[in-house]
C-alpha cells in the first residue's frame, strides 16, 4: 500500500520541482504561469474530463446518483458553514467570503484527484473524479458567481436576477463545466464518441496533470521567501552581461590600434 501511495505522489512531486526548477533558473518565465493554465483550464482538462465521463458506461453512470447527492450536499455544508464564518467572525464582504469558501469547500479534485486515482485504483476509475468535478462545477462555481455578481457595486443598474442568469450562463459555458455535462449526456444517451475524435482528445487530455504541476512549480519559484524572482537575470542573461565588457575592451583595442 506503502509502494501504491509513493508511487503516485512522488511523480507529482517531482513534476513540479522541475517546474519550481525552470522557473528559478528563468527558462521558463515565471511571470506568464497563467498561460499555462489557460491551456490546461480550457483545453486539456475539458478534454480529459469529456473523455473520462463519454468512455463510462450508462449503467455506471446511473450507479453514481447517491455519490453525486452525498457530494453536492457535502459541499455546500462546508460552503455554507465557511461562509458564514467568514462573514461573522472577520467580517469580511459577500465577495471575499464567497472565494474563501469555494477555496474550502471545493477540494482540487482537477490537479490531485485525477493522477492520484488514475495511478492507485486505474484510468477506469476516474469516473468517480470526472463526476465530483462535474457536480463541483455546476452547483459550487455558479452559487459563488451568483454571490460575485450580486455584490457588484459596478453593475447596480442591472436587476439583480438579470445578473445572477448572466453568472450562471457565464458559469455553464465555461470549457471545464460544459465538457463533462457534455460527455455524462452522450454517455447517458447511449452516443459513441468516433474513435479518431476519442484519441485526439485524449492526447491532449493526459497533458493536463504534468502542466499544471509544473505551473505550480514554476509559480512557488516566483515568490519563495517573499521575494520576486521573476525579476532574477536568467542564467543566458549573466552570461551575456559578463562578456559583454570583454567585447567592449576588444573592440575600443581594434578602434585605438595605430
Amino acid at each position: 500500500m506503502l509502494h501504491m501511495i509513493l508511487g503516485s505522489i512522488i511523480p507529482v512531486f517531482f513534476v513540479m520541482a522541475l517546474g519550481y526548477l525552470a522557473g528559478w533558473t528563468r527558462d521558463i518565465d515565471n511571470h506568464h504561469v497563467a498561460e499555462l493554465n489557460a491551456l490546461v483550464m480550457d483545453f486539456a482538462l475539458p478534454a480529459s474530463l469529456f473523455v473520462a465521463m463519454v468512455q463510462t458506461p450508462r449503467s455506471l453512470l446511473l450507479e453514481q446518483g447517491q455519490l453525486m447527492i452525498v457530494l453536492a450536499v457535502s459541499m455546500l455544508a462546508i460552503y455554507g458553514l465557511h461562509f458564514w464564518l467568514q462573514r461573522s467572525l472577520l467580517k469580511l464582504d459577500s465577495r471575499q467570503a464567497s472565494v474563501e469558501s469555494l477555496t474550502t469547500g471545493l477540494p482540487n479534485l482537477a490537479s490531485a484527484g485525477l493522477p492520484l486515482i488514475s495511478s492507485v485504483f486505474g484510468a477506469a476509475n476516474t469516473v468517480s473524479v470526472g463526476i465530483s468535478i462535474a457536480v463541483g462545477s455546476m452547483v459550487m462555481s455558479p452559487l459563488t458567481l451568483v454571490i460575485l455578481e450580486a455584490g457588484n457595486k459596478t453593475a447596480k443598474d442591472i436587476p439583480v436576477l438579470r445578473r445572477i442568469t448572466r453568472a450562471i450562463g457565464k458559469s455553464i459555458l465555461k470549457p471545464v463545466v460544459i465538457s463533462p455535462i457534455i460527455g455524462m449526456v452522450l454517455a447517458l444517451c447511449g452516443v459513441e464518441v468516433p474513435r479518431l475524435l476519442d484519441t485526439s482528445l485524449t492526447l491532449i487530455g493526459v497533458s493536463s496533470g504534468p502542466c499544471l504541476h509544473s505551473s505550480r512549480g514554476g509559480l512557488v519559484s516566483r515568490h519563495e521567501g517573499g521575494l520576486d524572482r521573476g525579476s532574477r537575470p536568467s542564467l543566458r542573461d549573466r552570461s551575456c552581461r559578463t562578456r559583454k565588457p570583454v567585447r567592449w575592451r576588444r573592440w575600443q583595442r581594434l578602434v585605438n590600434r595605430p
